[in-house]
């Protein structure tokens, strides 16, 4: 899994979010379970996805795919098809964990986007 992370943000998740314990093994510094909730509690991210074709037709939408994610799932892309003018889908060269792999492609999509929606709607 950490192959794939931009060399800077591995070391930064070694500094800030591991230490060595008594006996020299690396530990995460939060429990597992608390690192992991994002990845397991679809049912609310799902959920949430419902809403979006709700929104005000000036509020800019952003879906950022990773297009080597093995955990897409067909919803998202259906919703997408039914987005507010706004809304905005775009692939990124990365996996499901794209904020480590490419993050300053990533922060360069977002900066741009905002930047862009901002415009529209002045």
């Amino acid at each position: 899994m950490y192959m794939d992370w931009d060399s800077e943000v591995v070391d930064l998740y070694l500094e800030y979010g591991a230490y060595c314990n008594s006996s020299g093994q690396v530990c995460l510094k939060v429990q597992s379970a608390h690192e992991a909730v994002l990845a397991v509690d679809r049912v609310n991210c799902q959920s949430a996805c419902y809403f979006l074709p709700s929104l005000s037709s000036k509020l800019p939408v952003f879906f950022i795919y990773g297009a080597k994610s093995l955990l897409l799932p067909r919803w998202s892309q259906t919703l997408a098809s039914k987005l507010p003018p706004l809304a905005e889908s775009v692939w990124v060269e990365a996996g499901h964990m794209m904020a480590q792999e490419k993050p300053e492609l990533l922060g360069m999509f977002v900066m741009n986007s905002t930047a862009a929606s901002i415009d529209k709607i002045k």
